[in-house]
């Protein structure tokens, strides 16, 4: 038969475990920003004893604007009656700009949200 070697390994050589070590996924996160949350000292009672921190990491997101105003240089020549206007960068045309149109993609493929809904 084509394509099969002759030589199967067992059912036994192909079960065997091979070692795997689980490593902390919250070693490679990078911290942003730090917050101590206090507990309520009213509702504590008289003789309880601070031990420490519990750590907890939240991941969270941060969509933010960014905004630009370009100052596109404006020539003109009386020699053949032109405007020249630099053009905006590459990916930049019309009012919104490649961040906004990339999100605006992805949720109308991505989550069945039609675009009049999101501009």
């Amino acid at each position: 038969m084509k394509g099969f070697k002759k030589d199967h390994s067992s059912e036994k050589e192909r079960k065997t475990p091979t070692q795997h070590s689980k490593s902390s996924k919250k070693a490679n996160i990078k911290i942003d920003r730090s917050e101590i949350l206090e507990y309520p000292q009213f509702e504590l009672p008289q003789d309880a004893q601070f031990k420490g921190y519990e750590e907890v990491v939240v991941q969270d997101i941060s969509l933010k604007t960014d905004n630009v105003l370009f100052r596109k240089q404006k020539y003109y020549s009386p020699q053949t009656g032109k405007t020249y206007l630099a053009e905006l960068p590459l990916g930049y045309d019309g009012e919104f700009g490649p961040g906004v149109k990339a999100l605006v993609m992805s949720l109308y493929y991505g989550g069945n949200t039609g675009q009049t809904h999101l501009i």
